[in-house]
């Protein structure tokens, strides 16, 4: 994290009016979001939380969040954005669960769902001519930066702690797999994936905020082709509605998508949305290890399989199939994926028994996580994802 936050500082520096954040009717340069991130910190610290417990983010999932986060990382606080959608006990109970001090929100008046204190953060700043920055501390890496709830599809979130290393880890490994340069401008869907942004800010290049829960489709596909976005963000269910976009965004260079298994029908629709050249990214990801494979398909290749792979490995983590006995399977078998990786956590944050079985130390003392998913690796190694392995969404 020490690195990721350099980097950005650097960006600032030679970038200082290049827009780093759009949101509807809002845009704000790196200047601008580098002082408003100290502005945050500074008044942040006078209200002197705990530094050893987290702070919850309560709030838009835009340029809030962005500048939330980024404050509390200049602090050292482990930052724990929570959807807005929660009904309260659910909200109260992850709360608890990870004893957090306070909770930051954009939202003015602050909204009444939470019973632990609220916080209205500070709008951007006015810049003043010549004004200084916070200087950037270094924090132990294994202190926690991040935590991230599950889907909560079991009714209980379970909440995934990041270290700094990992997350500046998880970071470097988005900015390799995008391919990020200064002229890209990354469309955030408003879920809470922290490494995209975090990437994209480092690569001195422009995030663009659109919340789906409130834009239509027609007002995506409008922000998308206003703002000249080159890389899309997304899950399979959203970029399904792009089937009836009825034009191309030519300025898109890549999709990335991630969650489900990506078909013959979802290539199609890249194939009218983008021009030849243009990357689709399938990956398999994990809440609790953000990413772990990559395939790349291009407009124009021929495409005649029903669904398409996800990929590799993607390094340092290494991916084995098991059987219900515990045994490896062989190729072309299914079994449940597991992943190695030193870029996993423990366990959950409180997280009972029955949860935390899911985690465990191999022979060589790398740690192990057991996803719940299905798959199995092609003749070429590529892993092809099968869906859960209990009833869960």
């Amino acid at each position: 994290m020490f690195f990721t936050l350099t980097e950005i500082e650097r960006q600032v520096q030679s970038r200082p009016d290049k827009v780093a954040l759009i949101t509807a009717g809002q845009s704000v340069t790196y200047t601008q979001l580098w002082h408003w991130t100290d502005e945050v910190a500074k008044q942040l610290a006078q209200r002197n939380p705990d530094r050893s417990k987290p702070v919850a983010y309560f709030g838009s999932n835009g340029v809030g969040l962005i500048a939330a986060f980024i404050a509390t990382q200049k602090l050292g606080l482990a930052f724990f954005p929570i959807n807005l959608k929660y009904p309260k006990p659910v909200i109260d109970d992850v709360c608890t669960r990870a004893d957090v001090s306070l909770v930051i929100t954009d939202h003015d008046p602050a909204p009444e769902k939470c019973q632990f204190p609220v916080w209205t953060m500070p709008s951007v700043p006015v810049v003043p001519f010549g004004s200084s920055w916070l200087e950037i501390q270094m924090f132990p890496e294994d202190r926690v930066s991040l935590l991230q709830c599950s889907s909560g599809s079991t009714g209980k979130p379970k909440i995934i702690p990041y270290t700094r290393n990992m997350e500046a880890a998880y970071t470097q490994i988005h900015f390799d797999e995008y391919r990020l340069t200064s002229s890209d401008i990354v469309v955030h869907t408003g879920n809470f994936w922290m490494e995209s942004i975090l990437a994209t800010l480092s690569a001195g290049a422009t995030v663009t905020c659109i919340d789906t829960s409130i834009e239509g489709m027609g007002q995506i596909i409008d922000r998308l082709a206003d703002d000249k976005a080159t890389v899309l963000l997304g899950y399979l269910a959203l970029f399904k509605l792009f089937e009836n976009a009825g034009r191309q965004l030519p300025d898109l260079r890549l999709v990335g998508l991630s969650g489900e298994a990506v078909s013959h029908h979802e290539v199609t629709i890249f194939n009218k949305l983008t021009q030849k050249g243009s990357v689709l990214l399938n990956a398999y990801a994990a809440m609790e290890a953000t990413w772990l494979t990559s395939y790349r398909y291009c407009n124009g290749e021929p495409f005649s399989a029903l669904t398409m792979p996800a990929g590799p490995a993607v390094a340092p983590h290494h991916l084995s199939l098991v059987a219900d006995s515990g045994d490896l399977v062989a190729s072309g078998e299914i079994g449940e994926i597991t992943v190695t990786s030193p870029l996993l956590p423990d366990g959950y944050v409180n997280g009972g028994s029955e949860e935390n079985a899911k985690y465990a130390v191999n022979q060589l003392g790398v740690r192990t996580y057991s996803t719940g998913d299905l798959g199995y690796f092609d003749s070429s190694g590529d892993l092809h994802y099968m869906g859960r392995k209990d009833d869960q969404v």
